[in-house]
């Protein structure tokens, strides 16, 4: 059998790649959907296991504000009420004096 195959130059190693290659189309005929889903979650997996890669951006540092206290504003609000509220630091004394004048009224 073999020899009349090798006369039209097919060899026992062609003939076993031939059948190997069938029963893998036909395995991947007949489960490719599973296969599909199955490689999607293998990405989805390897996206999300993948370290995140650090930026090349420098780290924002704050600057600390140097605040005179001229007016009996204590520094450190001036800085906690500029850095939460966003206001200036004009702003920030006004509140302060404000409440100092409300809790004056209130004794």
């Amino acid at each position: 059998m073999f020899e009349t195959l090798s006369s039209y130059g097919i060899t026992p190693t062609y003939l076993q790649i031939g059948i190997v290659a069938i029963a893998a189309a036909f395995v991947i005929g007949m489960f490719w959907q599973y296969i599909l889903i199955g490689v999607g979650l293998l990405f989805c997996v390897y996206v999300f296991a993948m370290p995140s890669k650090p930026s090349n951006e420098k780290p924002i540092t704050l600057k600390e504000t140097v605040i005179e206290e001229n007016d009996g504003t204590p520094k450190e609000y001036l800085q906690d009420c500029m850095r939460l509220t966003g206001k200036k630091e004009f702003d920030c004394r006004i509140m302060w004096q404000d409440r100092e004048n409300s809790l004056d009224k209130e004794l």
